[in-house]
This record gives C-alpha cells, structure tokens and sequence, in this order.
C-alpha cells in the first residue's frame, strides 16, 4: 500500500526539520530546555535506549554535516545546505 522507504524519508526529513526548529528556539523554551536537559541518574543495565536526539545525529551524519547544532543555527550562512539538497540527500539513504 505504501512504499516504506518514502515514509522513512518523511520521518529523516521531519525530524531534522523539527530539531532546527527547536534549536533556534529561545533558551528559556520549554521545548529548548527538555531538548538540551542533562538528566541525572543512572541508566538500566543492558543496551541504552536510543535518545530522540541520536536519531537526529545519525541522520544529519549520513548527509555529512558533524555538528547538527551548529548546522541549525546558521542555516541562512552561504556554507550551510539548502533544505531541498538535504531532502534529496536523504532520500538516497533512505
């Protein structure tokens, strides 16, 4: 019914969409602060769950950029790349 590689697409394309947004957010944001928060305490044992923020790495990984954050913030730099090159990028690794 529909083709899963497009919905994954969707979901990079968004995802990362959605973190520069809340990057460039203001610091006193609560949706900033829960995005850069530090929590204390200790994990299970066993593998670590993957953090919504890993996924957004992995994606802006694949598309050659290392630092996301940096990225997001000066995205209306000459150097930074269009939104539509990134969209077409992830979709060849999709």
């Amino acid at each position: 019914m529909y083709n899963e590689s497009a919905i994954a697409t969707n979901i990079k394309i968004n995802r990362l969409k959605w973190a520069g947004h809340v990057i460039r957010m203001e610091e006193q944001s609560p949706t900033r602060r829960v995005l850069v928060a530090v929590v204390e305490g200790r994990r299970q044992r066993g593998r670590p769950q993957l953090r919504w923020e890993d996924g957004v790495m992995e994606d802006a990984r694949k598309l050659g950029e290392r630092n996301w954050r940096n990225a997001a913030r000066n995205r209306l730099k000459k150097d930074c790349m269009p939104m539509t090159m990134m969209m077409i990028m992830i979709s060849a690794f999709a």
